[in-house]
């Protein structure tokens, strides 16, 4: 007789039904047919026995079979279309240790019909699954906060992230009722042992693992619970008991515990000086090959920072610590981490052992840790030098941006947003100059800080091929400056007779001896007038720079063009005007 194959949730379902073979009681037929939600429940305490409705649907899986009692479970909510049947359906799946389609049932209910119960079982889902972060955040929200049963499934995923200070406070008070169900009891005690090692109460730990060797343990549990066994000998002198341990563990264990058993051994040498930072070091980079993610990853990155800092080592220390606060940013390790790459950027710029571009880099990939206040913003400035005068225009303008936009306020803001166009333009990317400009307008601003912003912004403008936008910026701006952008605008319209006017404004800005700059501009004013054939616009320029142009190669080819004593061939006049601006 042919039978149907089982599919592998099936498979799982069932060896899940004989794990926990106890038979359905009445008050488990109780829970199994009583709602799980109601509307006027009381939020600090639970409606639902979860052991006895998870008995309850296992029994019927025995009695029943797997898929007759999920198709008629589905048929009902399908039918019936209400919080109650749905909910039925997601205490069934996790009973049958199928967490996944637990979590997508509960996922299907609207979020304001989740009672308490529900709520509960979604973030015990998630540590079933191993989303820490996930299920942390949910039994962190209002409806669980100060649910008891709560405190327990909080504290392991605490433990689980690292953020051992949090699984303390709920793991070492919780009271022993509300100790998890089923096999996460043994995952209960093993975080509660490993909470209390971390913040040094060792006996605690010590009573918790005692209460672990006496349930069931799965052979990473077992391993688990002899890691923290050893730790707690070492923490309480009993050296030679924990680094046997420790090392057929690292031996024999399997991986992750293997891992830590070895870090654990890294660390008590490094403090009894058997083994040199060096080769510490060369340990954890082999580790690192082995094994990524999890507690293995988090003590790594944390003893590598260490083991840096230690050295001298500041940049490698740096990158340790912020791989620790990117990968376990709810971890113990990586708030100690924020501090120590805080101190660091107060003083690595001046740090004149390390390289200026590896130092600036290193301040502009951890920019979001700078201090605070006047102090960060001045250092945020001394890395935009840095990274500005070694060419590196984008970080330097990623730099200033972050400055301008998420620390600086009022008129300071508007001042600073200058110089990012300014940071923009030089990297060639006027868009962007004109979005910094635009984003932080503000009236009243002081005059001179009013006219840069302009004179960027049409700069800008002109880049992108506005040329229009642009004069009308600038059009009552008469600094050196804006006089001489406008002279370029001009130029570029063919307006030659109006270019000319203004780079003949910007050489006569200011009393006494033109500069050099102003020179310039003048040479610039003739070729423009010369090229519109306007000898009476050049005639009057010659007046009035006679007496100012001081002699040289300025005054030289400016008294050429102006007498037209210029060679006949074109290419012969632009040598000579091109060797002049060369010069």
């Amino acid at each position: 007789m042919m039978h149907a194959r089982r599919s592998s949730r099936e498979i799982a379902a069932v060896a899940t039904v004989f794990l926990f073979v106890t038979p359905m009681s009445a008050a488990a037929e109780e829970q199994i047919n009583a709602p799980t939600v109601s509307e006027d429940e009381d939020r600090t305490a639970l409606n639902v026995n979860f052991v006895s409705v998870f008995e309850a649907w296992r029994a019927r899986v025995r009695s029943e079979g797997f898929a007759t009692v999920e198709e008629g479970l589905l048929s009902k909510a399908v039918q019936n279309n209400d919080v109650q049947a749905s909910a039925d359906v997601a205490y069934f799946y996790f009973a049958m240790g199928l967490f996944p389609e637990a979590a997508a049932r509960i996922r299907n209910i609207d979020a304001e019909a989740r009672g308490t119960d529900l709520l509960l079982l979604e973030s015990i889902v998630a540590i079933n699954m191993g989303r820490w972060r996930e299920a942390a955040a949910l039994l962190s929200r209002p409806a669980l906060k100060n649910l008891p049963d709560a405190g327990s499934w909080r504290g392991i995923a605490f433990a689980e992230l690292g953020a051992f200070n949090d699984a303390a406070g709920e793991l070492l008070r919780t009271p022993q009722s509300t100790v998890p169900f089923e096999e996460n009891a043994t995952n209960y005690y093993l975080a509660r042992a490993q909470a209390a090692i971390e913040i040094g109460h060792i006996e605690p730990a010590r009573a918790s693992l005692e209460s672990v060797r006496n349930r069931l343990e799965t052979t990473r549990q077992r391993d688990a619970r002899r890691l923290f066994e050893a730790r707690a000998q070492l923490a309480h002198g009993e050296t030679a008991a924990a680094v046997n341990a420790l090392n057929g563990l690292q031996r024999d264990g399997e991986a992750p515990v293997s891992l830590l058993a070895q870090l654990a051994l890294i660390r008590h040498h490094l403090h009894i000086g058997a083994l040199s930072k060096a080769d510490a070091l060369d340990h954890l980079e082999q580790i690192s090959v082995r094994w990524g993610g999890g507690a293995v990853d988090r003590e790594r990155l944390e003893l590598e920072a260490a083991l840096h800092e230690q050295s001298g080592n500041v940049i490698a220390s740096v990158a340790a610590q912020r791989k620790l606060l990117v990968r376990f940013p709810h971890s113990d390790a990586a708030s100690a981490a924020e501090g120590k790459i805080r101190t660091a950027l107060s003083t690595i710029l001046n740090d004149r052992t390390l390289s200026p571009r590896i130092a600036a880099k290193t301040f502009y990939e951890n920019i979001n840790l700078a201090p605070p206040g006047a102090k960060g913003d001045a250092l945020i400035r001394d890395a935009v030098d840095i990274l500005a005068g070694l060419d590196l225009l984008s970080e330097a303008a990623e730099l200033l941006r972050h400055q301008v936009f998420e620390r600086l306020r009022g008129a300071e803001r508007s001042r600073v947003a200058g110089d990012l166009a300014e940071l923009y333009l030089a990297a060639g990317d006027p868009s962007a100059a004109i979005e910094a400009i635009e984003n932080t307008r503000r009236t009243r601003l002081p005059e001179a800080v009013a006219a840069r912003r302009n004179f960027l912004e049409a700069d800008a403008y002109f880049r992108n091929g506005k040329a229009d936008h642009a004069l009308g910026i600038i059009d009552a701006l008469e600094d050196f400056d804006a006089l001489i952008l406008k002279g370029r605008i001009l130029t570029a319209q063919g307006n030659l007779p109006e270019a000319g006017a203004a780079y003949e404004a910007a050489a006569l800005v200011g009393d006494g001896e033109i500069t050099a700059e102003q020179a310039d501009a003048a040479i610039l004013a003739a070729a423009a007038y010369t090229q519109a054939g306007d000898r009476t616009a050049l005639n009057a320029l010659s007046e009035k720079l006679d007496a100012r142009l001081a002699p040289g190669p300025a005054k030289d080819l400016f008294s050429a063009m102006v007498a037209d004593d210029l060679p006949r061939e074109p290419n012969d006049f632009q040598e000579r005007y091109a060797a002049y601006f060369d010069s």
